[in-house]
Protein backbone atom coordinates (compact mmCIF):
# COMPACT_ATOMS: atom_id res chain seq x y z
CA UNK A 1 0.00 0.00 0.00
CA UNK A 2 1.31 3.43 -0.81
CA UNK A 3 1.01 6.49 1.85
CA UNK A 4 1.69 9.99 1.32
CA UNK A 5 2.31 11.66 5.05
CA UNK A 6 2.20 15.46 5.77
CA UNK A 7 4.54 16.08 8.63
CA UNK A 8 4.48 18.85 11.34
CA UNK A 9 6.38 19.90 14.67
CA UNK A 10 7.55 16.84 16.30
CA UNK A 11 5.66 14.84 13.98
CA UNK A 12 8.38 15.62 11.17
CA UNK A 13 10.68 12.96 13.53
CA UNK A 14 8.37 10.27 12.75
CA UNK A 15 7.55 11.30 9.23
CA UNK A 16 11.47 11.42 8.43
CA UNK A 17 11.94 8.04 9.56
CA UNK A 18 9.07 6.48 7.28
CA UNK A 19 10.59 9.04 4.37
CA UNK A 20 14.07 6.96 4.77
CA UNK A 21 12.87 3.47 5.98
CA UNK A 22 10.60 2.58 3.94
CA UNK A 23 10.59 5.19 0.47
CA UNK A 24 8.74 2.27 -1.83
CA UNK A 25 5.73 2.64 0.41
CA UNK A 26 5.93 6.36 1.65
CA UNK A 27 5.15 8.23 -1.95
CA UNK A 28 5.92 11.62 -0.20
CA UNK A 29 6.04 13.77 2.50
CA UNK A 30 4.86 17.31 3.49
CA UNK A 31 6.47 19.69 6.20
CA UNK A 32 6.09 22.87 8.22
CA UNK A 33 9.45 22.40 9.68
CA UNK A 34 12.99 21.02 8.89
CA UNK A 35 15.79 20.44 10.13
CA UNK A 36 19.22 19.82 8.55
CA UNK A 37 22.78 20.18 8.91
CA UNK A 38 24.40 23.63 6.45
CA UNK A 39 25.05 22.36 3.13
CA UNK A 40 28.84 23.09 2.89
CA UNK A 41 31.37 22.71 -0.37
CA UNK A 42 32.24 19.04 0.67
CA UNK A 43 28.62 18.33 2.33
CA UNK A 44 26.15 18.78 -0.74
CA UNK A 45 28.28 21.16 -2.59
CA UNK A 46 25.57 22.10 -5.60
CA UNK A 47 23.32 23.48 -2.47
CA UNK A 48 26.14 25.36 -1.14
CA UNK A 49 27.14 27.22 -4.27
CA UNK A 50 23.26 27.66 -5.12
CA UNK A 51 23.04 29.85 -1.55
CA UNK A 52 25.87 31.67 -1.31
CA UNK A 53 25.09 32.76 -5.17
CA UNK A 54 22.02 33.91 -3.75
CA UNK A 55 23.48 35.85 -0.58
CA UNK A 56 25.98 37.53 -2.29
CA UNK A 57 23.97 38.68 -5.01
CA UNK A 58 21.02 39.59 -2.70
CA UNK A 59 18.58 36.92 -3.49
CA UNK A 60 18.80 38.06 -7.38
CA UNK A 61 19.35 34.12 -8.12
CA UNK A 62 15.56 32.72 -6.98
CA UNK A 63 13.47 34.88 -9.37
CA UNK A 64 15.01 32.26 -12.21
CA UNK A 65 14.45 29.38 -9.65
CA UNK A 66 11.13 28.76 -7.37
CA UNK A 67 12.42 26.71 -5.00
CA UNK A 68 15.45 29.06 -4.54
CA UNK A 69 16.10 31.16 -1.66
CA UNK A 70 13.75 34.32 -0.52
CA UNK A 71 15.07 37.56 1.30
CA UNK A 72 13.48 36.03 4.61
CA UNK A 73 15.56 32.79 4.46
CA UNK A 74 18.98 35.22 5.20
CA UNK A 75 17.43 36.47 8.85
CA UNK A 76 16.59 33.58 10.06
CA UNK A 77 17.11 33.02 13.73
CA UNK A 78 20.05 30.31 13.81
CA UNK A 79 19.37 26.47 14.10
CA UNK A 80 20.20 25.23 17.48
CA UNK A 81 23.51 23.34 17.17
CA UNK A 82 23.63 20.24 14.95
CA UNK A 83 23.71 17.42 17.81
CA UNK A 84 24.73 13.93 17.16
CA UNK A 85 24.44 12.22 20.45
CA UNK A 86 20.82 10.55 22.17
CA UNK A 87 21.35 13.14 25.19
CA UNK A 88 22.00 16.22 22.98
CA UNK A 89 19.09 15.10 20.77
CA UNK A 90 16.84 14.82 23.21
CA UNK A 91 17.79 18.29 24.83
CA UNK A 92 17.58 20.01 21.49
CA UNK A 93 13.89 19.48 20.85
CA UNK A 94 13.38 20.04 24.66
CA UNK A 95 12.21 16.69 25.18
CA UNK A 96 12.70 14.93 28.52
CA UNK A 97 15.18 12.22 28.34
CA UNK A 98 13.33 10.45 31.45
CA UNK A 99 10.10 10.47 30.32
CA UNK A 100 8.29 8.63 33.01
CA UNK A 101 9.52 11.04 35.59
CA UNK A 102 7.75 14.26 34.26
CA UNK A 103 4.94 11.88 32.97
CA UNK A 104 4.96 11.02 36.81
CA UNK A 105 4.31 15.08 37.82
CA UNK A 106 1.88 15.83 35.18
CA UNK A 107 -0.20 12.90 35.79
CA UNK A 108 0.02 14.09 39.93
CA UNK A 109 -0.90 18.25 39.00
CA UNK A 110 -4.27 18.92 36.72
CA UNK A 111 -2.64 22.34 37.15
CA UNK A 112 0.57 21.38 36.60
CA UNK A 113 0.05 20.05 33.46
CA UNK A 114 -1.88 22.79 32.09
CA UNK A 115 0.71 25.19 33.07
CA UNK A 116 3.13 23.16 30.51
CA UNK A 117 0.70 22.67 27.52
CA UNK A 118 0.22 27.06 28.32
CA UNK A 119 3.78 27.34 28.13
CA UNK A 120 3.88 25.11 25.04
CA UNK A 121 1.74 26.68 22.89
CA UNK A 122 2.48 30.81 23.72
CA UNK A 123 6.48 29.83 23.23
CA UNK A 124 5.97 27.95 19.95
CA UNK A 125 3.32 30.73 18.75
CA UNK A 126 2.94 33.42 20.76
CA UNK A 127 0.88 36.21 18.08
CA UNK A 128 -2.00 33.21 18.11
CA UNK A 129 -5.03 34.63 20.46
CA UNK A 130 -5.29 30.75 22.31
CA UNK A 131 -8.66 31.12 24.14
CA UNK A 132 -8.92 29.33 27.28
CA UNK A 133 -11.37 26.97 25.86
CA UNK A 134 -8.51 26.48 23.29
CA UNK A 135 -5.97 25.84 26.68
CA UNK A 136 -8.51 23.55 28.19
CA UNK A 137 -9.06 21.39 24.77
CA UNK A 138 -4.99 20.97 24.23
CA UNK A 139 -4.95 19.70 28.26
CA UNK A 140 -7.66 17.26 27.71
CA UNK A 141 -5.90 15.84 24.71
CA UNK A 142 -3.19 14.83 27.19
CA UNK A 143 -5.10 14.43 29.87
CA UNK A 144 -7.60 11.39 28.97
CA UNK A 145 -4.74 9.07 27.53
CA UNK A 146 -2.10 10.39 30.14
CA UNK A 147 1.16 12.09 29.09
CA UNK A 148 3.42 9.14 29.51
CA UNK A 149 2.71 7.91 26.28
CA UNK A 150 2.97 11.24 23.96
CA UNK A 151 6.47 12.21 25.93
CA UNK A 152 7.96 8.59 25.70
CA UNK A 153 7.15 8.81 21.93
CA UNK A 154 8.58 12.00 21.42
CA UNK A 155 12.02 10.65 23.11
CA UNK A 156 12.55 8.11 21.40
CA UNK A 157 11.56 9.40 18.03
CA UNK A 158 14.45 11.92 18.84
CA UNK A 159 17.13 8.46 19.67
CA UNK A 160 15.77 6.91 16.11
CA UNK A 161 16.38 10.14 14.27
CA UNK A 162 19.99 10.23 15.04
CA UNK A 163 20.84 7.49 12.53
CA UNK A 164 18.71 9.03 9.67
CA UNK A 165 18.50 12.91 10.57
CA UNK A 166 20.76 12.75 7.38
CA UNK A 167 20.18 9.65 5.30
CA UNK A 168 19.34 10.60 1.86
CA UNK A 169 15.71 9.30 0.79
CA UNK A 170 14.25 9.41 -2.61
CA UNK A 171 10.96 10.23 -1.54
CA UNK A 172 9.82 13.49 -2.39
CA UNK A 173 9.27 16.45 -0.36
CA UNK A 174 7.01 19.20 -0.04
CA UNK A 175 7.12 22.07 2.26
CA UNK A 176 4.70 25.08 3.53
CA UNK A 177 6.52 27.64 5.06
CA UNK A 178 5.05 30.35 7.64
CA UNK A 179 7.29 33.14 8.02
CA UNK A 180 6.32 34.28 11.41
CA UNK A 181 7.44 31.31 12.94
CA UNK A 182 9.97 29.62 10.62
CA UNK A 183 13.07 29.45 12.23
CA UNK A 184 16.65 27.41 11.21
CA UNK A 185 17.84 26.02 7.94
CA UNK A 186 15.70 28.09 4.53
CA UNK A 187 13.70 25.64 3.09
CA UNK A 188 16.28 24.95 0.14
CA UNK A 189 18.31 22.89 2.75
CA UNK A 190 15.65 20.46 2.55
CA UNK A 191 17.46 19.58 -0.72
CA UNK A 192 19.97 18.16 1.26
CA UNK A 193 18.34 14.83 2.64
CA UNK A 194 15.21 14.51 0.24
CA UNK A 195 14.23 15.47 -3.59
CA UNK A 196 12.45 19.13 -3.36
CA UNK A 197 9.72 19.55 -4.78
CA UNK A 198 7.57 21.87 -3.77
CA UNK A 199 7.84 24.81 -1.73
CA UNK A 200 4.79 27.72 -0.78
CA UNK A 201 5.40 30.51 1.26
CA UNK A 202 2.82 32.41 3.72
CA UNK A 203 2.65 35.13 5.90
CA UNK A 204 2.09 34.97 9.68
CA UNK A 205 2.30 32.27 12.41
CA UNK A 206 1.71 28.66 11.93
CA UNK A 207 3.80 26.96 14.50
CA UNK A 208 0.46 24.24 15.19
CA UNK A 209 -0.22 24.50 11.42
CA UNK A 210 -3.33 22.34 11.79
CA UNK A 211 -5.04 24.39 14.41
CA UNK A 212 -3.91 27.69 13.47
CA UNK A 213 -4.18 27.91 9.71
CA UNK A 214 -6.05 25.20 8.69
CA UNK A 215 -7.64 26.63 5.45
CA UNK A 216 -3.55 26.82 4.23
CA UNK A 217 -2.59 23.87 4.89
CA UNK A 218 -5.37 21.72 3.41
CA UNK A 219 -5.04 23.88 0.03
CA UNK A 220 -1.28 22.92 0.31
CA UNK A 221 -1.40 19.52 0.84
CA UNK A 222 -4.64 19.09 -2.22
CA UNK A 223 -2.04 21.08 -3.97
CA UNK A 224 1.42 19.78 -3.43
CA UNK A 225 -0.19 15.59 -3.23
CA UNK A 226 -2.12 17.06 -6.45
CA UNK A 227 0.88 17.58 -8.15
CA UNK A 228 3.23 14.19 -6.85
CA UNK A 229 0.18 12.54 -8.31
CA UNK A 230 0.19 14.14 -11.52
CA UNK A 231 3.99 13.49 -11.85
CA UNK A 232 3.30 9.83 -11.04
CA UNK A 233 0.59 9.42 -13.32
CA UNK A 234 3.26 10.62 -16.49
CA UNK A 235 6.37 9.16 -14.83
CA UNK A 236 8.19 12.43 -14.79
CA UNK A 237 11.10 13.27 -12.95
CA UNK A 238 10.55 14.63 -9.79
CA UNK A 239 13.85 15.58 -7.89
CA UNK A 240 17.76 15.30 -7.93
CA UNK A 241 19.46 12.55 -6.21
CA UNK A 242 22.84 14.07 -5.08
CA UNK A 243 24.39 11.29 -4.67
CA UNK A 244 22.75 9.21 -7.06
CA UNK A 245 21.74 10.99 -10.50
CA UNK A 246 18.04 11.71 -11.04
CA UNK A 247 14.97 9.91 -8.57
CA UNK A 248 11.56 9.13 -10.63
CA UNK A 249 8.47 8.44 -8.36
CA UNK A 250 7.76 4.93 -9.35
Amino acid sequence: MKEADPESSSGSHITRILATSYPASCIATHVTSISVRPPSLFHRPIIWFQYQFARLTHHAFPTTRPLGYHPIDFSLPPQRPFNKTINDQTEEYDLPQHPQTLAYALCDSPVGLLAYIRQRLHTSSPTYPWTPTDLLNWTMLHWLPGPEAGLRLYCDSARDLVSVRQQWSPTPLGITVFAGSWRGAPPAWAGCVQPLLWVRRHEGCGAYAAWERPVELVDDLRDFFGEVDGLRRTGKVVGEDLEGGLQEID
